[in-house]
């Protein structure tokens, strides 16, 4: 198995400061295009067709690299076949040698317990899969947003949740009820900025479906399945603003 340091002297080694690098540059594009017209895109593994990556088994030639040197994975797979590399020797080239449904059959052998929670044989990590249910307190919640919202939003709707900001009740009142659970029904977003993405301490606002939900337009699952704080699946069951708060609700009347 090739060490992050030793990929990073061969990618050094070719005028890149590091592995990203060399995989964001037009070469690499090149020879992803070079290899697809040759190797049609298609999970080595499990023969998937959809989101594909160039995986290297070997990264001796970076910048040369033979077909020999390159395979397409699946996302799953080539997420898999990297946690491998952190436990097993030659991990990236011994991909070419497993049974062609080994990944499929350990996904679903962690997928049919994680919602007990279990150490993942890979990366030795625990995972589960949380069940949630939109329940009377977070919708209380959403309740009070909304009343902050016409109160203490700035001009594109966000509050700043917080000691700081919030009198002693609201604050109180929304922290009680884990109101950041709502994000997962989309009812409410957290502000993100700059390049990266990144999101900002406190500062959330209620979303167009979450309005909808309040106005009692449409109904959201009832239940949310997330693993490792992202959401994965919901339920069919849906539930309503009324059902949710188990009595009436009229929301002019805020």
């Amino acid at each position: 198995m090739a060490s992050n340091q030793r990929i990073l002297d061969v990618a050094q080694k070719i005028g890149y400061s590091s592995y990203e690098e060399y995989l964001a540059s037009p070469a690499w594009s090149t020879r992803k295009e070079a290899y697809a017209k040759t190797f049609p895109k298609k999970c080595y593994v499990c023969g998937e067709t959809g989101i594909l990556h160039l995986h290297h088994v070997c990264y001796d030639r970076l910048g040369s690299e033979l077909d020999s040197d390159l395979i397409w994975l699946c996302e799953a797979d080539h997420a898999l076949v990297h946690s491998l590399a952190d436990r097993i020797e030659n991990a990236h080239d011994l991909v070419k040698t497993f049974p062609k449904d080994a990944c499929k059959k350990l996904r679903q052998w962690i997928s049919t317990y994680e919602d007990k929670g279990l150490v993942c044989p890979c990366c030795n990590s625990f995972t589960k899969v949380y069940k949630r249910k939109l329940n009377k307190g977070m919708v209380q919640c959403l309740i009070v947003l909304a009343k902050l919202t016409k109160t203490s939003a700035d001009n594109e709707g966000w509050v700043r949740i917080g000691k700081k900001f919030l009198a002693k009740e609201d604050c109180l009142e929304i922290h009680h009820k884990e109101y950041a659970k709502l994000r997962y029904w989309g009812l409410i977003e957290q502000k993100v900025t700059g390049n990266n993405q990144q999101t900002e301490t406190g500062k959330w606002r209620i979303t167009k479906d979450g309005y909808s939900f309040l106005k009692g337009t449409i109904k959201v699952p009832e239940r949310v399945f997330v693993k490792h704080t992202k959401l994965v699946a919901v339920s069919e069951e849906k539930i309503g603003i009324e059902e949710a708060l188990k009595q009436p609700f009229i929301y002019e009347e805020l």
